[in-house]
């Protein structure tokens, strides 16, 4: 197991593997180019993008943590939580501006200023856009086979966490 540790005693779970395979980083079944006929991924609204990215967002940071971290699947659960929130996502959003392209700045803006039905009371309104804005870029990538891409993006927000953290 890469990190060298389990996620709090589940027997078995230590033995288990989730290397990567060569080539395929965390995302292994990634497609190669657009899954959707035609590019569809550019005509997907942006709630979509963001709905596919939120999943694909915390799907990531809890195999980081798995791979990575030792101790209780609660402290996993609270450190994962800690950057999948929308402070955490408007976090790690800043943290990207400068590396993104002229398209990624697009979808992400699209997702930022898409009116969101409603914002949790617990979350900051500009937080959640931003968190947003994050979720429909990373939805973009994904859907468009862009593994590498989007690999690069995620572990500049892990690395940047791990700077953040008071280990």
């Amino acid at each position: 197991m890469v990190g060298g540790g389990y996620a709090g005693g589940t027997p078995g779970f230590q033995n288990m593997n989730i290397e990567e395979t060569e080539g395929s980083g965390l995302f292994p079944g990634l497609p190669e180019e657009d899954p959707l006929p035609d590019g569809r991924v550019r005509e997907l609204p942006v709630a979509v993008l963001a709905y596919i990215g939120d999943a694909v967002f915390e799907l990531y940071v809890r195999l980081h943590m798995v791979r990575n971290e030792t101790g209780p699947a609660r402290n996993l659960h609270r450190r994962t939580i800690g950057l999948v929130r929308a402070s955490g996502q408007a976090r790690s959003a800043r943290h990207l501006m400068e590396m993104l392209t002229e398209e990624e700045r697009s979808v992400f803006r699209r997702g930022r200023n898409h009116p969101a039905p409603h914002v949790p009371r617990s979350a900051d309104p500009v937080d959640y856009r931003n968190a947003t804005g994050l979720e429909a870029l990373i939805g973009h990538l994904y859907l468009r086979g862009q593994a590498k891409r989007l690999e690069t993006l995620m572990e500049r927000i892990l690395a940047s966490a791990r700077e953040e953290s008071p280990t």
